[in-house]
């Protein structure tokens, strides 16, 4: 719970108001007490998470990526996510924590749409990923990124498209 006291409640709130924010994402904010607010958060919102002194200080760590994320705590991970590396946010996405998982696609403003298809096209990645980047509509627009999703390996028992 120390992960989600470093963000604010109001932050927390707006987020989850946002139509892509999928039922079991609020529901587990839910069980921790934390409802979605009146007013959705709106894309170009500043980070929720304040983004300091999280980055690489030698090319020897950047080049050690995965053995570094693995070892930060929840709290740097999700900062990571929102303001790292094309390289830290592909091992961030794979993460098991789905609150990490979720950041790289959620909030980062990096994102672009080449980076998105790859994340579809991942076996790797937590199903919730994927329904992320399937309901959002800006993303499944473009062809690559669909095409990406229905060909991905991962069954789609949940798909936003039906069964």
């Amino acid at each position: 719970m120390e992960t989600l006291d470093a963000i604010s409640r109001a932050v927390l709130e707006a987020f989850l108001a946002r139509p892509e924010v999928t039922p079991e994402l609020r529901a587990v904010f839910a069980a921790r007490g934390i409802k979605p607010g009146p007013v959705p958060a709106q894309d170009d919102a500043p980070s929720p998470v304040p983004v300091g002194d999280i980055e690489p200080e030698s090319e020897s760590e950047i080049q050690s990526a995965p053995k570094m994320v693995a070892s930060l705590p929840v709290i740097n991970k999700v900062k990571l996510a929102l303001s790292g590396t094309r390289e830290q946010r592909s091992v961030l996405v794979r993460d098991a924590n789905k609150v990490v998982a979720v950041a790289p696609v959620m909030g980062s403003p990096k994102l672009n749409v080449t980076k998105v298809e790859a994340f579809a096209k991942m076996s790797s990645v937590q199903e919730e990923v994927l329904r992320i980047i399937g309901t959002n509509s800006r993303w499944v627009k473009h062809y690559p990124i669909a095409a990406a999703l229905v060909g991905n390996a991962r069954p789609h028992s949940a798909s936003p498209w039906g069964s």
